[in-house]
């Protein structure tokens, strides 16, 4: 979480999901280990103690530790803030007790380094109403049993404990069997640390489906959708062209009945909230991941009329969508209908949607198309950054995007804001072959300082690709097996 900052071309990269979601959890886990009204207290009292004047993050631990009465406070925030990686958590819920074990998590496809890591895991469990909690400071302690009754054991209670976990098939077959009914914190932890062991090698992709079938009957948004997610981003990177039509169906299979969808009107938000929020996940699940057919029709139907005057056909939630099947569906007469509607508007929202929606194209030469329009005139720096970018993250773009990129890379980055010419190289993020990371080094490294910095980021995607790789090729054959016809 506290990055050193050496240099100014650093400072953009200090900005990222590991500052932002892994501080807000690593706080939400303190706060709920000292306790929430301990937690305010604390943070009452570093306001007051520092007011007007500058603090450091030891300020702030103190001053927890010091109105909680709890000074673990302050070396267990640092095992947090002060080392890379997450914990993992491994539980074995035993008849005599239970036995936590702690270690680091590593995916299939990272190379660790040799540091030894240690954390202070604030670790809580629940057994139905029973839960017990502790301070998990060495490799292993064990916990009495949590009897009385037969529920499955949640080893993440409540949701809030930065770590994920790792239990045998008989712990995972009672958790996942029971994810349906949890809360929706304790449901969200389930989804990551059951893909978390799938992305280790730890178990295999039935298990994961099977998750993803409880947790899609979930009535809370997040987690009945965490997976399907991930099943997405796996769509995009490591699936073949023969695995999309299981893929498809499996995503109509969990998600294409769901209530909220019922009576759906692409030109009218419903003022329920609960209802309108399940819409604004599931319309483009269902368009653009299962390719419902009914669906997509009715959307295709709206972005005609949108665009040919009619304002009230697409409401402003479904437009990105909407036109993103249009344009798939349509190619190059659509994209150029879209090119000039974007042109012509002063709606920053209408351009922003249509840019991304621009690079949903799909045959060879709508991409070349769009990849020409993209550099045309007429658009901001960042609408071309979208466009480009959208195409990169399309499976059937993105080698003729980055073949763009690389052939034409002055003129590519000369076109972007100078803070985000460091964003070209996520384009390379879908890739899942040895071979890409390669290629993306090859491309990039000689260019970081055109980009104005990049390390970091060259690094990450680097990596990403590396893990995509290790998972497809220790996995392949499991998810081929789940969504190719037999």
């Amino acid at each position: 979480i506290r990055q050193e900052i050496a240099r100014n071309d650093q400072v953009i990269s200090a900005f990222d999901s590991i500052t932002y979601l892994k501080g807000a959890q690593t706080v939400s886990m303190f706060e709920s280990f000292v306790g929430g009204e301990n937690f305010r207290k604390g943070v009452q009292l570093h306001l007051n103690r520092y007011a007007y004047r500058n603090a450091t993050a030891e300020d702030f631990f103190a001053s927890v530790a010091e109105a909680s009465g709890n000074p673990d406070v302050v070396p267990a925030l640092r095992s947090f803030t002060d080392q890379t990686g997450v914990p993992l958590v491994t539980v074995h819920d035993g008849t005599n007790g239970i036995t936590l074990s702690q270690s680091r998590y590593v995916p299939l496809g990272v190379a660790t380094d040799r540091m030894m890591r240690r954390w202070q895991i604030p670790v809580c469990l629940s057994r139905g109403e029973a839960k017990a909690c502790t301070l998990l400071k060495e490799a292993s302690t064990t916990l009495p049993p949590l009897i009385g009754t037969s529920a499955a054991l949640v080893p993440n209670a409540g949701g809030a404990g930065y770590y994920r976990f790792s239990l045998d098939d008989s712990g995972w077959d009672r958790l996942i069997t029971a994810a349906r009914t949890l809360p929706e914190r304790e449901a969200l932890v389930v989804a990551d640390s059951i893909w978390a062991e799938f992305a280790a090698g730890r178990t295999d992709f039935a298990r994961v489906v099977k998750a993803a079938e409880a947790l899609s009957g979930h009535a809370s948004r997040l987690p009945a959708l965490e997976l399907a997610g991930k099943l997405a981003e796996l769509s995009g990177t490591a699936l073949s062209d023969a695995e999309l039509p299981g893929y498809r169906a499996l995503m109509q299979r969990l998600y294409g009945n769901r209530a909220e969808m019922q009576g759906f009107d692409p030109a009218q938000p419903v003022p329920d909230a609960r209802t309108q929020g399940w819409r604004e996940s599931l319309v483009p699940l269902l368009a653009l991941q299962a390719r419902d057919p009914a669906l997509r029709t009715r959307l295709k139907d709206a972005a005609g009329r949108y665009l040919a005057g009619d304002a009230a056909a697409l409401a402003p939630v479904y437009r990105r969508t909407a036109l993103a099947v249009a344009v798939q569906d349509g190619g190059i007469p659509v994209a150029d209908t879209l090119f000039a509607a974007l042109k012509a508007s002063q709606d920053p929202l209408f351009r922003a949607q249509a840019a991304s929606a621009l690079g949903s194209v799909e045959s060879a030469d709508a991409i070349a198309h769009v990849q020409k329009l993209a550099m045309g005139e007429g658009l901001i720096s960042r609408e071309r950054t979208t466009i480009l970018a959208s195409l990169s993250f399309n499976r059937s773009a993105r080698d003729a995007t980055t073949g763009y990129v690389a052939n034409n890379f002055k003129m590519v980055v000369e076109s972007f804001p100078g803070f985000s010419r460091a964003s070209i190289i996520g384009f390379f993020n879908g890739y899942c072959s040895r071979n890409a990371i390669d290629r993306v080094e090859g491309l990039i490294r000689p260019n970081l300082a055109i980009l104005g910095g990049g390390e970091l980021e060259l690094a990450q995607t680097k990596e990403r690709i590396g893990q995509c790789a290790a998972l497809k090729a220790a996995k392949g054959g499991e998810i081929s097996a789940a969504l190719l016809p037999r």
